[in-house]
């Protein structure tokens, strides 16, 4: 009975002297994998310590239809909601509980990076970008012009041959100098692109002036968002 209870007494000392060995500081070997139970455990703790950073839940982003439309997205959970009706706006939802976050801008290289498969797999995959001017003006506002880096880091991307420039104007001016206008906002469009190194024969350039309006408007309104070019990368 005495040697039974000394080996009990011997076996409970080992695993008091192993479980206190675990919380020590993880020893560096030679090998990229742990090689024994002592490192096994430091690895564990070691984990449960750092655990890997969440990801949103889900993210979304507004973007233009085949026929350069936007329409608006409407986000609802039990926290809050968020509408968006501006292209290239986007939010996420962290989690179930959560409400949507404000919306903020993505750009083409990030749309591309999270939703490139899913556009990818539609059956029209094409990417159409907005691009404003200022008024009876051939110059882009400042926040359109920034994003000609992007868009020709996108077709390069996407491997893009087929590329649409369309012109087109607000119903401010006569009809001939609308279309004279639209015109010339596209060939602003397709000389920055080639500029960057696109190539004139991936571009199909196309003017409509006034009669393909964004937000229809009466005649001799001034709508921002008629002063347009829109770039349709396929």
């Amino acid at each position: 009975m005495r040697s039974v209870y000394q080996c009990r007494i011997v076996l409970f000392i080992w695993l008091i002297v192993f479980t206190t060995g675990c919380g020590g500081p993880h020893r560096q070997t030679e090998s990229s994998f742990p090689s024994s139970s002592q490192e096994k455990a430091d690895v564990i703790i070691r984990l449960i310590r750092e655990p890997a950073p969440a990801r949103p839940q889900h993210q979304m982003v507004l973007l233009p239809n085949a026929d350069g439309e936007t329409g608006q997205m409407i986000i609802k959970t039990a926290a809050g909601s968020q509408t968006i009706d501006r292209a290239y706006l986007s939010t996420r939802i962290d989690s179930p509980e959560a409400a949507p976050n404000p919306p903020s801008e993505m750009s083409l290289e990030e749309i591309q990076r999270i939703f490139g498969a899913a556009l990818s797999a539609m059956p029209d995959s094409a990417i159409h970008i907005l691009l404003y001017f200022n008024q009876s003006s051939s110059e882009l506002i400042p926040e359109s012009g920034a994003l000609i880096p992007q868009i020709v880091t996108l077709i390069a991307k996407r491997k893009a041959t087929d590329i649409s420039v369309w012109g087109h104007t607000d119903r401010v001016g006569s009809t001939d100098s609308n279309l004279k206008l639209s015109q010339a906002r596209a060939n602003t469009v397709s000389r920055l692109l080639m500029t960057q190194g696109v190539p004139a024969e991936n571009l199909d350039i196309q003017f409509f002036g006034e009669t393909l309006p964004h937000v229809p408007t009466a005649d001799g309104v001034s709508e921002p968002r008629n002063r347009r070019v829109e770039v349709v990368v396929r």
